[in-house]
């Protein structure tokens, strides 16, 4: 038994105590599209939970290394008198180590949202 507030429904007046099922009409893509979307999601679910572990370890270390160079271009920058180039370039690997800490943790909620219905996941045994 539900109340509705709002209804998108015309039978339906609001306020209007609902015993049963209301077919509520479908907006958005067709059935086709949304049914060709579903089965790509799963295929992707599934591609990346078997590449999970080699992708998340990847993604790590090219962070870790990002950092370094950063660290290090901004050092030689330092040595160099502050020269625009290095602070550039230690900008630019500090961005990429950010978002390749992003992705890495990004990685882990994508599998959670790509799970197909009726599967369990488990991410950390």
């Amino acid at each position: 038994m539900a109340i509705r507030s709002e209804s998108t429904v015309p039978e339906v007046l609001v306020g209007e105590v609902v015993t049963g099922p209301v077919a509520v009409p479908r907006r958005g893509v067709p059935y086709g599209i949304h049914l060709v979307w579903k089965i790509f999601g799963t295929f992707l679910f599934f591609t990346l939970r078997m590449l999970r572990p080699f992708l998340r370890i990847v993604m790590a270390v090219v962070s870790g290394l990002c950092i370094l160079v950063a660290i290090t271009l901004v050092i030689v920058g330092w040595l160099h008198g502050w020269s625009g180039s290095f602070l550039w370039g230690a900008g630019g690997f500090l961005l990429g180590a950010v978002v390749s800490s992003a992705l890495t943790w990004y990685y882990d909620v994508l599998l959670l949202k790509l799970t197909p219905e009726g599967y369990q996941l488990t991410l950390w045994s």
